[in-house]
């Protein structure tokens, strides 16, 4: 896996947390925002992008939660400019535990630095990992319950078989799509 530019990150976090389907426009919208030191109203997006304004208030929103850009009040007008953050997927990939994040169908939005570099797995190993009678069944009590923890042996396509100890999680996106979120730690191999 390559390490990746803020930019590269940043997308990743849009698609990951916010709208994957509306993912072009709200890009664009942060570019308009970087590329004016002074702000922009909601009004200037809107008339540059020819959108309604209540659906650039509805991404302006988004953007503010997610930490992407801030929001600041002159006279009775709202401007917003680029937050100076760094990217959660930047912090994701320093994390000395491996990250998988789901869909709600299950499938694969991110995996963290560690998880692929450290503890080895590609993305053919994550998929069989999820495959695993286990996985699948604690992801469905998180479903029902918001956190589930199990110890798990698995084998990846090194042919190293690891005990590792996984916590998952339910989350929300900010637009409200349901995500499990999966953490994994350990590194005993087995003999």
């Amino acid at each position: 896996m390559n390490k990746k530019s803020y930019m590269q990150r940043e997308n990743d976090e849009i698609n990951i947390f916010l709208e994957p389907e509306n993912s072009e426009i709200i890009t664009t919208i942060l570019e308009l925002i970087r590329n004016e030191p002074r702000g922009l109203t909601i009004t200037d997006i809107a008339l540059h992008l020819k959108i309604n304004r209540n659906t650039v208030r509805k991404y302006t929103m988004m953007l503010t939660a997610g930490g992407y850009i801030e929001e600041r009040t002159c006279g009775h007008t709202k401007v917003f400019n680029i937050s100076n953050r760094m990217p959660l997927t930047s912090i994701l990939d320093y994390l000395m535990e491996g990250i998988l994040i789901l869909d709600e169908k299950k499938e694969i939005l991110y995996s963290n630095y560690f998880l692929n570099n450290n503890l080895n797995f590609e993305t053919k190993d994550l998929i069989k990992f999820l495959k695993q009678s286990q996985v699948k069944d604690a992801i469905d009590k998180t479903a029902i319950t918001g956190f589930a923890e199990k110890y798990i042996e698995t084998d990846n396509s090194h042919k190293e078989t690891k005990k590792l100890r996984v916590r998952f999680r339910s989350a929300n996106s900010f637009s409200g799509k349901k995500m499990t979120i999966i953490y994994i730690a350990g590194d005993e191999k087995q003999e």
